[in-house]
Order: C-alpha cells, then structure tokens, then sequence
C-alpha cells in the first residue's frame, strides 16, 4: 500500500510533435492533468508546419510544467523520440513516460502505471481503447501473456502508454549513445525500448485495462490493426521486408545488451511457467498467469543516486545490476536468433515455423506467422 505521507511520483512525459495542431490541445490538458503524480511534459517538434510549434510556445509561456528542445526538422518519429530519449536531462528518480500527440490519457494512467513500477517493473504498458471521428470506440488488447521471443516481433503495445523506470531509461540512453548502431537504426521506438527491457532480463509488465483513448485518423504513423484494410495495408509491408528487417535489427540490438549483461546464473525458475516448448530452445520461462515478463532484480528498488549515469555505456550499465531471478534467453541462445531472421532459406524458415508459439503473444497471429514463413512471405 501506498505510503499516504509519500511525495507522488515524478514523471517526464516526452512528446514528439509533427503536424497535430487538431488534437494536441485535448492530449496535453490530458497529459498535464493526470492524478497523483508530479508531471512535466518535454515536447520536441519535428518541423511541424500547421500552427502545433507556435501553440506550443504559447502554452510553454503560460505553464512551466511544458519544456520545448529546439526543433528539428524531417527527422522522423522513432528518431524523435530516440532524441527525447537521449536529449532530455532528468532528475533523480524521475519516471519517464512517452506520449503521442494526438490521444487522450485517462486521469489515473500514470498513477496506476507508477505502482507498478514501484513493485517491481523496469517498464509498464496496458491496453488501449481506439477511437474514430465518427464516434466508434474499440478495445485492443495488448496485455496476452509475454512469450519466450515475442520482443524480437512485437512490442508491448502502444508506446503512448509506456512508463519507465530510471534505470531502463539508463539502459535505452546507452543503446542510442552509438548513432551508426541497430538501436538507433530501429523504426519503431515502442518496439526497442520492450526488446532491450526483455533481453536485459528485467520485468515488464502489460497492464490489463485501458490506460489511454487512442484516437484513429488519417495521419496515423501506424494505428490500431483494426479492419480488413489495415490488415492488408500491413501485408503489404511485410511483403516488402518491413517487418522482418525490423526484427533483425531489434535483435542485434537486444543482442548487444544480452552480450553487455553476460549469461545469466543458473537459478530455479518461477513456478508460475508456460508449458509450451521451444524445439530449439528448451521450455519458456514467461509465466502465463499474466502480461509479466521475467522478475524483477534486487537493484529495482535502488535509490537514484546509486543508478549508473545515463551517459554509462551497456557495459557499465549490465555490470551494475543484479541476475533476475528467472534467467532471460542467453547471448548464445539470442545470436542463433539473430542468425535465422538474417536468413530466407527454407531451412531457416522453417527452424522459426515451429518457434511461432514463443515469437507472438497473440494466438492468430502466430497461426499467419507460420503461414508467411512457410510460403516465404516473410
């Protein structure tokens, strides 16, 4: 139970910004009025051209609780907020959360997402509820049970509804820190920052309720997955390498931080374990009671003064932290990973066909995974 006497949690909320001048006023009152927290948002504006930069100015003028870095232009949405990653200077145990410009938070999220950090999570997500113009409204569930290899295809849901501890804030900061490297060459910034959380072998957890109103238009990087067109939209994608490239790229990534960190000790695992078993690479270890993955280490509850500097390599960062209790894939297990998503044979397809029951947390889409594999769609 919460300490009533407590200060509340301190959250950085970064935003990236391009062209959202229809909705970011609604998505920032949401931002800055969430309960129970001490909130600050950080914007960085990627060129936008519609009014969003001078409102924003504005609202910086009239709310020192909005802080604006210097624009940049054309830059992209993953390098955007791979920049407030980097970029933004944080205080001492403060929590850094990320956030679209064009949805609405519900007033609790990030107070119910602090809660579980301080339990033990190094990041937090949760479904979310998509909603259109037109007044329709739609549950998307992220919150299946984590799988042994979901990370390397799939992220922990939204990144609007990401909260993440200091130290894994720490740990993304490093993995950006080379700019000729996969990290920073990952096109979905939600999707690297749950694949270095995983391959460090720290807790995530997929919170089972709704966190946030993810509104749906025509300006969407990616959206929902939701229809028959959005469904061939993102086939469309996969044939051309999108998807896989991507994969590839996140598991070199997650192979540096698994290489970083060094094999795990051999500890007993939790009880509470999918049944299901790799061919190739032994039974999984994700527990199946719930969206968590992996347990959390002793350093989870580490004052912040004892936290590596956020300008700390991966090295630096790995040797300070304790084993999980429930050891994540190897470095060896994830190199032969990285080896088979490098390769379009048949063999090699087919050594990831009977891996899709630990490559995505969502029944249907394992079943199209194996068929992609098979015909070398994907």
């Amino acid at each position: 139970m919460p300490d009533p006497g407590a200060a509340p949690p301190r959250v950085a909320v970064l935003m990236a910004t391009l062209d959202g001048r229809p909705w970011i006023a609604e998505q920032v009152d949401t931002v800055l009025g969430q309960q129970g927290v001490q909130v600050r948002l950080v914007v960085s504006d990627d060129g936008s051209t519609d009014g969003t930069w001078e409102w924003l100015v504005d609202r910086a003028a009239a709310d020192p609780r909005v802080e604006l870095l210097s624009r940049h232009v054309g830059s992209g949405v993953a390098a955007n907020f791979h920049r407030l990653l980097r970029d933004v200077r944080l205080a001492d145990g403060e929590l850094v959360a990320l956030a679209d410009q064009d949805d609405r938070w519900l007033p609790d999220k990030l107070a119910a997402e602090a809660a579980t950090l301080a339990a033990g999570s190094d990041g937090v997500s949760s479904d979310v509820t998509a909603f259109w113009p037109d007044g329709r409204r739609a549950p998307i569930r992220k919150s299946q049970p984590q799988r042994r290899w979901d990370y390397l295809l799939e992220s922990a849901g939204p990144g609007c509804t990401f909260l993440l501890s200091p130290r894994m804030v720490d740990l993304a900061r490093a993995a950006l820190a080379d700019r000729a490297g996969p990290a920073a060459a990952v096109g979905l910034h939600d999707w690297l920052v749950y694949a270095l959380c995983r391959a460090r072998g720290w807790r995530w957890t997929i919170l089972d309720r709704s966190t946030v109103d993810y509104r749906q238009h025509a300006h969407n990087h990616l959206g929902a997955n939701v229809g028959l067109r959005s469904a061939v939209e993102r086939l469309r994608m996969i044939r051309r390498g999108w998807h896989r490239e991507g994969a590839l790229l996140v598991a070199r990534a997650a192979l540096e931080v698994a290489r970083a960190a060094g094999d795990p000790v051999d500890t007993p695992t939790n009880p509470q374990t999918d049944p299901a078993t790799d061919p190739q690479t032994g039974p999984a270890t994700e527990p199946v009671t719930g969206a968590v993955a992996d347990a959390p280490t002793a350093s989870a509850t580490r004052p912040a003064s004892d936290r590596p500097d956020a300008t700390a390599g991966i090295d630096t960062l790995a040797a300070s932290s304790a084993r999980p209790a429930v050891p994540p894939p190897t470095a060896d297990e994830l190199a032969v990973m990285v080896d088979l998503l490098s390769r379009r044979d048949l063999r090699s397809r087919w050594r990831l066909a009977l891996r899709v029951g630990q490559l995505r947390r969502r029944p249907r889409d394992r079943v199209v995974l194996a068929a992609l594999l098979v015909t070398g769609l994907w």
